[in-house]
C-alpha cells in the first residue's frame, strides 16, 4: 500500500493511520486535545513534504508538530513509523504542558507590559508568545517563542523570533532594537504627516533619471518588494543595486570612472581624482565635477582611505515619496 499527498483520499488514509497507532497506545489524545494532521510542502526543500499533527496545549497556545516526508510515493510501513515517532512527541509535548504553559504565561504578561512602554514612547510594535511550529527532532529544546512585528530600516512591519526561556531574553531583545526603532518609528511619522509612505536619497533618484527609468514605476515596484536588495540594471556601467538603509531607499551604482555611491557615501580611487580635507562642508557636485549632482548633496566627511582610496560622507535630505511612488516635493 502506498501514499501520495494529493488529495483528500490520502488525508484520509493518514488520518486513518494515526487512529490506529492511537487506538494501539489505548489511549484517547487525540480526541482529547483535538489533533489535526495534515501534509504541506517544505519551505526548505522542494523534494520534500511535511507531515504536520496541529493541536492546542492550552488556551491561545497552538502547537504544530511536523515532520519532512518524501514527496511521491511512501510505503504504508514507513508512513505509521513516522506517524508513530510523532505521537510520541505529542506525548512528550504534553507530558510538559504544566511547565510550558506557566512559562509562556509569564513571558506574555511581562511582553505585554515591555511593548505597552515602548508604544507609549511612540514605537511601532506588538509580539506575541507561543510555541509555534516545532520540528520533531526538536522536541527535546521545545520552548516559548517570542514574535515580535515591529518597524525595520524600510519603515514595514517584519516579524522576527527568539527562543525565550525568561523574561530576560525578552528586556535584551528590546534594547538591542530599541534605539533603531524609535528612529524609524519617529520617521514614519513625519512622513505620514506629510502623505508620505517612504523616502528616497537624492543620489539615487539621480541614478533613476540619468538610467530613464519611469520614476514613479521604480519607486513603487521596490516599495512594494519585501526582498533586502535588487539589481534593476546598470548605471555608468555598474550594476545599479537598490535596497534600504536608516529608513531610507538608496542603493550602490557608479556615478563616474573609479566614482562609486553607497548608501550614503562616495568613494573614489585617489589616481582618479584626490579629494581634500578643505572639501567638507562643499556641494559633492562642485567638488566632483559633475554638474548634476550640484545641490543633492554636501558632504560631511572627507576620509584618506588605505589602499588607493578615500570615502566622502554625504548630508542629504532624503525626498518623500507617496504609496504610487510619486515624489512629494
Amino acid at each position: 500500500m502506498s501514499a501520495h499527498w494529493n488529495g483528500e483520499k490520502e488525508l484520509r488514509f493518514i488520518r486513518m493511520l494515526c487512529e490506529r497507532e492511537d487506538g494501539r497506545r489505548g489511549g484517547t489524545g487525540l480526541n482529547d486535545m483535538k489533533v489535526r494532521v495534515g501534509v504541506r510542502p517544505s519551505d526548505r526543500y522542494e523534494h520534500l513534504n511535511e507531515l504536520t499533527m496541529g493541536f492546542k496545549l492550552g488556551r491561545g497556545v497552538p502547537v504544530e508538530l511536523f515532520e519532512a516526508i518524501r514527496k511521491g510515493t511512501l510505503s504504508a510501513e514507513d508512513l505509521e513509523e513516522t506517524i508513530g515517532k510523532m505521537l510520541d512527541g505529542v506525548e512528550e509535548i504534553d507530558s510538559k504542558r504544566d511547565y510550558l504553559l506557566n512559562q509562556i504565561s509569564e513571558l506574555r504578561s511581562h511582553l505585554s507590559r515591555c511593548l505597552t512602554r515602548e508604544r507609549r514612547k511612540g514605537a511601532y510594535v506588538s509580539g506575541t508568545v507561543g510555541l509555534g511550529r516545532l520540528e520533531l527532532r526538536e522536541l527535546r529544546d521545545a520552548a516559548p517563542v517570542v514574535s515580535l512585528d515591529y518597524l525595520h530600516d524600510d519603515l514595514r512591519m517584519r516579524c522576527r523570533e527568539f527562543v525565550a526561556d525568561r523574561t530576560e531574553d525578552i528586556d535584551s531583545w528590546l534594547e538591542a532594537i530599541r534605539e533603531d526603532l524609535l528612529y524609524y518609528s519617529s520617521t514614519l511619522d513625519i512622513l505620514k504627516a506629510k502623505g508620505s509612505v517612504g523616502q528616497i536619497h537624492p543620489l539615487l533618484l539621480h541614478a533613476l533619471e540619468i538610467g530613464e527609468f519611469p520614476l514613479a514605476e521604480t519607486i513603487q515596484s521596490w516599495q512594494e518588494d519585501k526582498r533586502p536588495s535588487r539589481d534593476i540594471g546598470r548605471c555608468e556601467g555598474e550594476s545599479l543595486i537598490v535596497y534600504w538603509h536608516r529608513g531610507t531607499m538608496t542603493g550602490t551604482f557608479g556615478l563616474a570612472e573609479g566614482i562609486k555611491f553607497e548608501k550614503n557615501s562616495v568613494t573614489l580611487r585617489r589616481e582618479v581624482l584626490a579629494i581634500p580635507k578643505s572639501a567638507k562642508g562643499k556641494d559633492l557636485g562642485r567638488v566632483l565635477a559633475i554638474p548634476s549632482l550640484e545641490g543633492k548633496s554636501v558632504i560631511s566627511e572627507v576620509w584618506q582611505s588605505s589602499g588607493g582610496y578615500q570615502t566622502l560622507w554625504l548630508d542629504a535630505d532624503p525626498i518623500p515619496f507617496d504609496e504610487k511612488g510619486s515624489l512629494i516635493c
